[in-house]
Order: structure tokens, then C-alpha cells, then sequence
């Protein structure tokens, strides 16, 4: 079976463009994959631990947007 965070990609193009690589993932997924990625940027390239992280409270939590699709400007003609 699928991981419950799959989804269908709204955008037919999705699987070929490469422009939105997290559509078919849940709105909720890819929020939690984004922060992943901030965190591990900030660890392997910027050096902090994980601990100064969470002390300092250096990664705050990505703030959701209240519209999921049609404000991203990726594609141009």
C-alpha cells in the first residue's frame, strides 16, 4: 500500500516538469519535509548542533500557507 502522505499531484505536468518535486506529497508532508531540509542545512553546512537548535531556538516552525496551490511562480514562458 502507499504511504498515507502519497497523494495525486494536482498538476498533470507534475511528474514530468520537475518544478513542484513535493506535489504528490500531502500539504502536511511536504511542511515537515521542508523543515527537515532547513534543519539539516543548518547542522551539516551551517555547523550548529542540535542541541543549539533547540536551546536557542534557532529553527522555528514553518508557518503554513492558507492557500495550498496557485501561489507558486516556478513556470515561465
Amino acid at each position: 500500500t502507499p504511504p498515507r502522505d502519497i497523494v495525486d499531484a494536482p498538476c498533470v505536468y507534475a511528474p514530468y516538469c520537475g518544478g513542484c518535486k513535493t506535489q504528490n506529497l500531502s500539504y502536511e508532508a511536504q511542511l515537515r519535509a521542508k523543515e527537515e531540509q532547513v534543519r539539516d542545512l543548518l547542522i551539516h553546512v551551517g555547523k550548529f548542533s542540535l542541541q543549539h537548535l533547540q536551546l536557542h531556538a534557532v529553527l522555528k516552525p514553518i508557518v503554513p500557507c492558507r492557500i495550498q496551490f496557485h501561489y507558486r511562480n516556478k513556470v515561465s514562458q
